[in-house]
């Protein structure tokens, strides 16, 4: 009697995910968030895991944050990041953007210098947008030292 075992196909979607992966092993921002924000010793997930799947989220097909679980399920997240889909459920990536809210500067500011470093990039000439600096609150006249420029509208 022939074999008849049902043959089943598992497919999951790859898109950017692996050139989005390697530029950012390039960046070494998983490390750099596990750096600056441990996680717990109990954890499944390290914050630096989790937001990785969030970044390949925004980047392949953003959407609403409590889809990342739908999204993880069918694209090729558990082989890629090795990361088991339901382990991204809305309670583990609150606890990460939580983490990382306290670190943000650091990480930016951590991950830029890297890329400089890892793409020779040239910083000779930078462009600042000061279109979105805010500033709050009163400066007492006697707090303006001389020759420094005076915040007005």
């Amino acid at each position: 009697m022939p074999d008849r075992a049902v043959r089943r196909r598992i497919i999951r979607l790859l898109g950017a995910l692996p050139l989005i992966l390697e530029f950012a092993r390039r960046l070494r921002i998983q490390a750099i968030i596990d750096q600056l924000c441990p996680s717990r010793g109990n954890a499944h997930l390290s914050h630096g895991q989790v937001a990785m799947a969030i970044i390949a989220n925004r980047l392949t097909q953003p959407r609403a944050m409590y889809r990342i679980l739908d999204w993880a399920t069918k694209w090729g997240v558990e082989p890629l990041l090795g990361i088991d889909p339901h382990a991204l459920n809305d309670d583990r990536l609150g606890r990460c953007l939580d983490a990382l809210a306290g670190q943000i500067d650091a990480v930016q500011g951590t991950v830029a210098a890297t890329a400089v470093a890892q793409f020779a990039l040239d910083l000779s000439q930078l462009h600042w947008d000061l279109t979105s600096v805010v500033l709050q609150g009163e400066s007492p006249p006697e707090a303006q030292q001389p020759g420094f420029p005076k915040p007005a509208y």
